[in-house]
């Protein structure tokens, strides 16, 4: 036995001898190739890679950079300029000047100088026109464009760069699998030999090699991966962290002896439980540290018994999502919950079948405000009486020691919202109205010095109001109310409701009836007192659907408040310059007086409009007549004036319709360029028996004498009426003692019968 195994011994020596020398040669060999590999493995880790890296580094930030002016668009917030978008722009510099020196063929800086140097010229004059107290929307947009247009350019070279060095990497990639072929060649001529020994020890050695090259090239993974990987094991021990772990737990966690299990949430145990009992052994959970947010996703390896957790940094869109979603239910000014808040509130309390009061405020005369302030100054005013509401509201409610909820909303510019829920019966809503309107009736301190803001209250309830939309649309019909009445505040009655149905109803049917043109004008003949002659009328619309009147009592304030009086005005003038063209051209030289609304008398291009018909229905300028208000007039004084005075070069004639109920004057009436006053028929009605009347009447008589202007007196339905007009020297009357209002036809045939008394 000693000898077989000395034998064997020899042998074996002189087998591993044999081995070893043919190992040295093959591993001089796999040695000249593994230098090779490093050589090629080296120069794709160490600058190709990073090179990659560093590119799509570029073209993130390159992204990011055009996020944030589109971003300072969006908001105006200037430090989105001046801190963000500028390091980001120093951080892309930098990589690019590091990229030059370690592939200096390359030669980005050089190639890139133009793009750079035009699109941070472009990104300061975006900036300028951003901060600027004039900015131009349409500039900025098109600067936006042109900084996008260069940004596209910087792609095409990274691109162009990208597609460079992944060749060379595709190159180095090929060279080192060939040398790995070669080696892997030479491996298995010494496998081979080895494998004659014992083909257990060579197959398991080979295992060995290969496996070993896997792991360690998985090992990498984590190593260089950015974002934090934590590795626990089922009892919570921490078996591996990579450096971006550690690096976060030392920048987030305070307490230097702890670990970065301390990232994670303090429920973490039962939340790997969870993990390992859910169906696809993987959920994600998110976790708060001071001011940082994290989402981390957790995963069971059940075949080595350990968890595996990815840890991520979600602090930026966190905030961006609650910064969007405060903007979402809050008022952009003043802060409090807006309509959206008032929304979801109400439909809460509704489902609750909570009973509850929804007040509608509306602050008066911010038009005014806007004029004074402009809108920048007016919100401040807006936000001030915000504040003294809530606190005047609330202080009410603590003093009376209520246990009825107030909330507060602001749901557009000068309009507000109080939802009062009455939990008890110690405070009245009237309570609550009076106290507040007693307290918003005192000044308050606004930026621009100490202000009375005068408002309109609508209140309706739940649940005589049944839903949301119902609600607001009933608290604005109270608004209105109260408006029209000259109140603080009002409830919501049946009444009103039906009422401003009908408005609603009238208002649809308007809309039709100026398609189809379901109007007629009626003429209302005007008398000369003293020659007891008619040559003058004045055009009334009529209105007449499927056979139906509808007084224009009814649908002429209707036409006024939703627009329709413009398409409606524009149809009365065509219609009487139609028929002034039509009677003229019969030798009736009938002067039609039309009644003109504010809205039609302030459109810039009115006069012009006037000219055109007359040049297109070649009517003689002075039988046309236009009727004014004061109130239309005076809305804008020199404006009205200048209007007047161009209607009056064209030859047309022009009368204060209604004198007496609007400004009434005479520092304004005598610079208008008018022809006549027409005395309102609410001084007429009466001044047969009401002396009050009587004298208003005279006075305005004497007054239109004294300027030079003829007098009309409307509505003269009586004989007694009649005889003071004459005592007074009254010009003309219209009215029903004369003639109703009547179609063409039938005025036509009055001319031709004359006036009878």
């Amino acid at each position: 036995m000693k000898i077989f195994t000395n034998k064997f011994a020899s042998k074996a020596k002189q087998f591993y001898i044999g081995i070893v020398l043919v190992g040295c040669v093959l591993s001089a060999m796999v040695y000249y190739q593994a230098e090779t590999i490093k050589r090629t493995s080296s120069t794709l880790m160490e600058q190709q890679i990073p090179a990659l890296r560093d590119i799509r580094l570029i073209e993130t930030y390159l992204v990011k950079q055009e996020r944030l002016l589109y971003e300072y668009y969006a908001t105006s917030k200037r430090e989105l300029y001046l801190i963000d978008f500028l390091e980001n722009h120093v951080r892309i510099l930098a990589l690019i000047k590091n990229l030059d020196q370690n592939h200096s063929t390359l030669a980005l800086e050089s190639s890139l100088s133009d793009e750079f140097k035009s699109g941070l010229d472009l990104a300061l004059k975006l900036h300028e026109n951003l901060s600027s107290s004039s900015t131009s929307w349409d500039l900025a947009r098109e600067q936006l464009e042109q900084l996008t247009e260069l940004q596209a350019q910087v792609m095409g070279h990274l691109t162009n760069a990208e597609t460079v060095i992944s060749n060379a990497v595709d190159s180095g990639y090929k060279d080192t699998e060939s040398n790995l072929h070669t080696t892997v060649n030479i491996v298995f001529l010494f496998t081979f030999a080895i494998v004659l020994v014992s083909i257990y020890t060579g197959r398991y050695a080979s295992k060995f090699i290969k496996l070993s090259a896997r792991n360690e090239r998985l090992a990498l993974f984590p190593t260089r991966n950015p974002n934090p990987i934590v590795s626990l094991s089922a009892n919570l021990e921490l078996n591996y962290c990579n450096p971006a772990a550690i690096a976060m737990h030392k920048a987030y966690v305070s307490d230097k002896h702890s670990t970065p299990i301390a990232l994670l949430s303090p429920n973490i145990k039962q939340q790997l439980i969870d993990t390992k009992q859910s169906a696809s052994h993987v959920e994600r959970f998110y976790t708060q540290l001071d001011n940082h947010y994290l989402t981390y996703q957790i995963h069971w390896l059940q075949e080595i018994d350990a968890f595996d957790i990815h840890i991520r940094d979600v602090t930026e869109q966190f905030e961006a999502e609650r910064s969007l979603e405060y903007l979402a239910f809050h008022h952009p000014y003043s802060k409090l919950p807006n309509q959206a808040s008032l929304e979801t509130y109400t439909n809460e309390l509704i489902s609750l079948e909570q009973p509850f009061s929804l007040m509608l405020i509306d602050v008066s005369h911010f038009k005014l405000l806007l004029e004074q302030y402009g809108l920048s100054g007016a919100n401040e005013c807006i936000n001030a009486f915000a504040t003294h509401l809530s606190r005047s509201a609330n202080k009410f409610s603590q003093q009376l020691k209520s246990k009825n909820k107030l909330t507060f909303y602001h749901i557009a510019d000068a309009n507000f919202v109080v939802i009062y829920t009455e939990q008890d019966c110690s405070t009245t809503l009237d309570d609550l109205l009076k106290g507040v309107q007693s307290r918003l009736s005192q000044a308050i301190s606004t930026p621009y010095g100490e202000m009375r803001m005068s408002f309109n209250c609508g209140v309706t309830r739940y649940p005589t109001s049944n839903d949301y939309k119902t609600l607001l649309l009933h608290a604005n019909i109270a608004l209105e109310e109260a408006v029209k009445r000259n109140i603080p505040y009002a409830y919501f009655d049946t009444e009103s409701g039906v009422k401003h149905a009908q408005q609603l109803h009238i208002a649809r049917r308007l809309d039709t009836a100026i398609e189809k043109q379901q109007f007629e004008l009626y003429f209302q003949p005007k008398m000369h007192l003293k020659s007891q002659t008619i040559n003058s009328c004045e055009c009334l619309i009529r209105w007449f659907d499927d056979g139906e009147f509808v007084s224009p009592a009814q649908f002429i304030p209707i036409a006024e408040h939703s627009g329709f009086i413009l398409p409606l005005g524009e149809w009365i003038l065509d219609s009487a310059f139609a028929q002034a063209k039509k009677w003229h051209q019969q030798n009736l030289n009938i002067r039609l007086a039309i009644n003109i609304s504010a809205r039609q008398f302030t459109q810039q291009d009115f006069v012009q409009s006037i000219k055109q018909r007359l040049a297109h229905f070649n009517v003689p300028a002075h039988l046309i007549e236009l009727e004014i208000t004061e109130t239309a007039i005076m809305d804008d004084e020199e404006f009205g004036i200048s209007v007047l005075q161009a209607l009056s070069a064209l030859g047309i004639s022009l009368s204060i319709d209604d004198f007496g109920t609007g400004y009434s004057s005479l520092g304004y009436l005598q610079r208008f360029p008018v022809n006549k006053l027409k005395i309102d028929q609410s001084f007429v009605r009466n001044m047969a028996t009401d002396t009050r009347d009587q004298a208003l009447v005279l006075s305005i008589c004497q007054l239109a004498k004294n300027l030079g202007l003829d007098i009309i007196a409307e509505g003269v339905e009586e004989h007694a009426q009649l005889k003071k007009l004459k005592e007074y020297n009254c010009d003309l009357i219209q009215g029903y003692l004369l003639s109703r209002p009547i179609p063409a036809n039938e005025f036509e045939a009055f001319l031709a019968k004359g006036v009878s008394f």
